[in-house]
């Protein structure tokens, strides 16, 4: 069975917002992927990063209090937003990736007697 896992691998912030008064705002965040199938002992990831909107003050969390679980949110709801895929649809892609490294469609050789 395959696992998959969300990676918020690093988040650029913007330092300050003096028209709002808000410091270190979230605005890209660079994630990552990962499907990791333990039976067959192979693995995949899907790598990018998404841009945030504008930061709205009246819902604004301080940069250390945000929590993975609603970074991870944010960028699922840009990635289906921009029609890059949505959750299922990356699962698909990394599970098929999965399933040729395991059963590989094409193999490296050479005829016999080549020396």
């Amino acid at each position: 069975m395959t696992e998959f896992a969300m990676n918020v691998e690093q988040i650029e912030a913007q330092k300050v917002d003096t028209e709002n008064d808000l410091v270190d705002i979230a605005r890209v965040v660079h994630w990552r992927y990962v499907a990791v199938d333990a039976e067959k002992n192979e693995s995949s990831n899907a790598y990018g990063s998404v841009a945030l909107g504008d930061a709205d003050p009246e819902k604004f969390v301080d940069f250390d209090k945000l929590k993975k679980g609603d970074v991870e949110k944010w960028v699922w709801a840009v990635l289906e937003e921009r029609e890059d895929a949505t959750k299922e649809q990356m699962q698909e892609m990394l599970q098929a990736q999965i399933d040729k490294q395991a059963n590989p469609p094409t193999e490296n050789k050479l005829p016999a007697g080549w020396s």
